[in-house]
């Protein structure tokens, strides 16, 4: 455990420390060949490495809130402050650990024997899940899609939850809209139904799509992925009236926030 309370800002360096960490261990692994005999240990401990980073990562991304839309908020303070502590410590473990690796390779220092915490596992999909937290692949999956927009929709949800499991689709099934979210879904539906159709029929599939691997998901939940429910930004100052962007105007409109501040 790291002897003072974790902060964003300080998990927040050690992030950055671990991602050099691994980086120089890196660099000092590919310096030796596949046959020799550092390589293969060396590898795998960095295999492991990359586990506990993805974990760390993905608690860290859970308390700052960059996997909304992936996975939920802590439910409280408490658990949040925890899983934000408990990111810190897994940093520093990834950090030490490629530094040994490191020094394996450059110095000859023995590497230590490292007892993986955790199970690695498929819940049946193609993407492995580390401690419950899913790991990026090495080769990126692909979906394959034909048919109507409808087919290709539905085709495609079905894909990726085969691929991923549930958490890319599972927090967008739960979503609940106000009255004004459904004003403005609807605002965009008719922008779309006038210049993209083809992306409401690709929404109705994905929400059939989705639904069929058990996910739950209306056509507005769907719909809502590629909307958002916010109206669209505006700047009218830098756009002419045709709606095309205007170079004098925000040149102008530049020099005028310069010249008041």
């Amino acid at each position: 455990m790291t002897s003072q309370a974790a902060t964003r800002a300080s998990v927040q360096d050690q992030l950055d420390r671990a991602h050099y960490a691994i980086h120089f261990a890196n660099r000092a692994l590919v310096k030796n060949d596949w046959s020799e005999p550092a390589y293969a240990p060396a590898r795998t401990a960095l295999d492991e490495v990359m586990l506990i980073l993805s974990k760390a990562k993905w608690l860290f991304g859970r308390v700052t809130g960059s996997l909304a839309g992936y996975a939920d908020p802590f439910e409280s303070l408490a658990a949040e402050a925890a899983a934000l502590q408990e990111a810190s410590d897994l940093f520093e473990q990834v950090i030490a650990r490629a530094k040994e690796v490191q020094a394996f390779l450059e110095d000859e220092q023995p590497l230590q024997p490292f007892a993986l915490p955790g199970a690695i596992e498929t819940r049946g999909t193609e993407t492995l899940f580390y401690d419950g937290v899913p790991i990026v692949p090495s080769i990126n999956p692909v979906v394959v899609l034909k048919g109507s927009n409808h087919d290709m929709g539905r085709q495609y949800a079905e894909q990726v939850l085969d691929v991923y499991g549930p958490f890319i689709f599972d927090w967008h099934g739960r979503r609940q809209f106000s009255d004004d979210d459904f004003a403005e879904l609807r605002s965009w539906e008719a922008q779309l139904r006038e210049h993209m159709p083809e992306i409401l029929d690709f929404a109705r599939g994905w929400a059939d799509g989705a639904t069929r691997r058990g996910v739950p998901m209306t056509y507005d939940q769907a719909l809502a992925i590629w909307t958002g429910v916010n109206p669209p930004a505006r700047a009218e100052e830098l756009m002419e009236d045709a709606g095309l962007f205007n170079a004098e105007k925000s040149a102008a409109a530049l020099l005028l926030i310069s010249t008041e501040s």
